[in-house]
């Protein structure tokens, strides 16, 4: 089993998945268990650092295991070198949650030691969370999706795949609802798109953007 996991996302949504794993992990039903310790950050310094490492070598209170969320918005890169040690070897029994904004904000020494746990629905799911939201959580979702592309630059082709996908479900779902000149035009502009998106130096920004503005309300 890994021992060291990568949450990325808003800190309300990170937090929470990574602390039910963690509760999982301890077979714990609630955050308040001893052996599920949440800590948060706006910036993790050195110090802070030194400390989780300090923390992390109690033994565990109530049985084998015991289970570290750590959220940060940002982390210094001389903390994060701190952490190395921490996130290869941690103590037996210790597993680790690590909740940023975005992958590209870590090192490639320490994102090399951790696993990466994606939240992000699957973009069939998503196409119908979009479908059904407001104008502002639509522009939330499209705003998240570009990030993703620019900070994952490893996985970047993955992303492409998934808006592919994304604009594929909305496609169904403006196909299968009542005919409607908005739902049309944005049919025909979908299918202008979708070759276009599926080649790698497609501009995923403006499409997704032009998207956003074409779908019907």
């Amino acid at each position: 089993m890994a021992h060291a996991f990568l949450i990325t996302g808003d800190q309300e949504s990170g937090v929470q998945e990574a602390t039910r794993l963690a509760c999982a992990v301890v077979g714990a039903t609630e955050a308040t268990h001893p052996d599920v310790l949440v800590c948060t950050y706006d910036l993790l310094s050195v110090d802070d650092a030194r400390e989780l490492t300090r923390l992390a070598s109690h033994a565990p209170v109530r049985g084998p295991q015991k289970a570290f969320v750590i959220q940060a918005a940002r982390i210094f890169h001389e903390a994060q070198n701190a952490l190395l040690k921490l996130f290869e070897e941690p103590p037996a029994g210790t597993v680790l949650y690590l909740v940023v904004p975005q992958a590209g904000a870590l090192l490639p020494t320490l994102r090399s030691r951790v696993v990466m746990h994606t939240t992000t629905k699957t973009p069939a799911e998503a196409a119908r969370t979009f479908a059904g939201a407001s104008p502002k959580a639509r522009e939330q979702m499209v705003t998240k999706l570009v990030e993703r592309a620019r900070s994952e630059k490893d996985d970047s082709q993955a992303v492409r795949a998934e808006a592919e996908q994304f604009l594929a479900g909305l496609v169904q779902i403006v196909y299968q609802s009542p005919r409607t000149k908005a739902g049309q035009a944005f049919l025909q502009d979908a299918a202008r798109l979708a070759p276009i998106l599926a080649t790698r130096s497609a501009p995923l920004k403006q499409i997704l953007e032009h998207v956003l503005l074409t779908y019907p309300r």
